[in-house]
């Protein structure tokens, strides 16, 4: 099969499965699941139970604090060209320092 012939795409896309958007809500923790992630998955049922967000209620993370002044001015001043080179380049920063981490 040949990628550069217009049929194949279309067959391509046929193969493509989409179980929508994570709309079941975590009764413990308020995380946004699919119906898949539930932890029976030999039942179905009207109110699932997960586990692979919380743990069933066993994580509780503490709420976010403020940032540090020189955070916040980065993330919400427009006037600055350092907070402006941030806004632009900030997935770069955060991917840069998770590979770095």
């Amino acid at each position: 099969m040949s990628f550069n012939n217009f049929n194949c795409l279309s067959c391509i896309n046929t193969r493509y499965g989409d179980i929508g958007d994570p709309v079941w809500e975590c009764q413990q923790c308020g995380a946004l699941m699919w119906y898949q992630e539930r932890k029976h998955k030999f039942s179905n049922t009207s109110k699932p139970k997960f586990q692979l967000c919380c743990g069933g209620g066993k994580v509780q993370l503490p709420l976010l604090e403020q940032p540090p002044q020189l955070q916040q001015n980065l993330l919400f001043q427009n006037h600055n060209t350092q907070s402006k080179n941030y806004q632009a380049n900030a997935r770069t920063y955060n991917a840069m320092f998770s590979f770095t981490s």
